[in-house]
């Protein structure tokens, strides 16, 4: 397996979590060994190690974890837990627009931190962050994707809804059931009872009581998947047979069992999760809200062509665009009586160039390529 930044950063993040519980001098040698070395010169670092280093063996290293006893292994699993959550990747998709009719496209775009890569069930290994235009769609279509990080992986999915069609599969929401009315023939409340306290919380009237051994069930929803940077969301949810509810990522604390709430200003693509829990287990739900950046072009007109004549006008403009220097995954055709124009992209980093066309439809070479922000 190739040694890479990401993998000998995972190395030395788990030897360290073990070496912090065992105190013991050949995971701290290798450690410090692995803090020295490049992914180009990781294995020879190691052998090195290995073979010359008094206080490491082949055989010691395994020798040692093996006889670490129960109360040692629990704390390096709670340790390496903690540590994992706290570098779990973020990722926000999101379709422009998210509603379309029949033969037309949505633009998809995602954005993820603590990612190392990603992928997608549409176009395999993806960047970790970026635009892609689907196909014209003429059924309703979910499109997912994971980001893997050294905190594990974090799963995300987007629905394009044609015709307002549901997504094949999926089971739909069914009507809330008629709830029923106070019987007349019952007596009045005797005035003499104690009555309870207005300051105390009340439970929900629409939410039913937990049921015992059953697994909670989450739903949350967002109104819109994508916000100007500095926005806000609306963020609705509701749950069944849960005893409490927590949120984490882009908002935090504890949350009611069901309810909504307004969330900004976002200043990044963020992950809002919701996470309700019983005796039986947790459940959780998770949107993604993209934050829309601009990045504002002007240029030149060229007047010459690549032989010195003059260019009797230009039928089009073509820009492209990527996240990765000389990698561009997009491109917009622009007319060309145009010197401006204004890209909005997911917040982030973007390479872009320019080609020319001319009324023969003859393209040109790319232009240099410029770095801009979408912000």
């Amino acid at each position: 397996v190739p040694v890479t930044d990401a993998s000998l950063e995972k190395a030395i993040e788990a030897l360290s979590i073990m070496t912090g519980v065992l105190n013991d001098p050949e995971l701290t040698a290798l450690v410090t060994a692995l803090e020295g070395a490049t992914p180009g010169n990781a294995d020879s670092v190691v052998d090195v190690a290995l073979d010359t280093n008094a206080h490491i063996t082949l055989q010691g290293l395994p020798t040692r974890i093996g006889l670490a006893d129960t109360t040692e292994i629990t704390e390096i699993n709670d340790r390496a837990e903690q540590q994992s959550d706290m570098n779990r990747p973020i990722v926000a998709l999101g379709a422009d627009p998210d509603s379309i009719g029949s033969g037309a496209t949505s633009v998809l775009s995602w954005a993820s931190s603590n990612a190392d890569r990603c992928t997608s069930e549409w176009g395999g290994e993806m960047d970790t962050q970026g635009v892609w235009t689907t196909p014209a769609l003429t059924t309703s279509t979910r499109y997912a994707m994971s980001c893997f990080g050294l905190g594990g992986a974090t799963e995300a999915y987007i629905d394009v809804i044609v015709d307002s069609q549901p997504i094949p599969g999926t089971q739909q929401p069914q009507p809330d059931p008629v709830q029923p009315q106070p019987d007349p023939q019952l007596p009045e409340p005797d005035p003499q009872e104690p009555q309870p306290d207005p300051q105390e919380p009340q439970p929900d009237p629409q939410q039913p009581e937990p049921q015992p051994g059953v697994l909670p069930t989450v739903s949350l929803s967002v109104n819109n998947t994508s916000v100007p940077v500095g926005g806000s969301a609306e963020l609705t949810w509701s749950s069944t047979n849960a005893d409490s509810c927590s949120a984490s990522g882009g908002w935090s604390g504890a949350k009611a069992t069901s309810g909504s709430m307004s969330v900004g200003p976002i200043t990044t693509s963020s992950t809002f999760t919701l996470n309700c829990t019983n005796a039986a287990g947790t459940a959780s739900n998770m949107v993604n809200v993209l934050a829309m950046g601009q990045i504002q072009l002007n240029w030149i007109a060229p007047t010459k062509d690549i032989d010195g004549s003059d260019i009797e006008g230009l039928a089009a403009y073509k820009l492209h665009y990527g996240p990765n220097s000389g990698q561009y995954d997009e491109i917009v055709e622009i007319a060309g009586n145009l010197t401006s124009y204004t890209l909005n992209l997911p917040v982030g980093t973007y390479f872009l160039a320019m080609t020319t066309i001319d009324q023969e439809s003859v393209e040109s070479d790319l232009s240099a390529e410029v770095e801009l922000s979408a912000q």
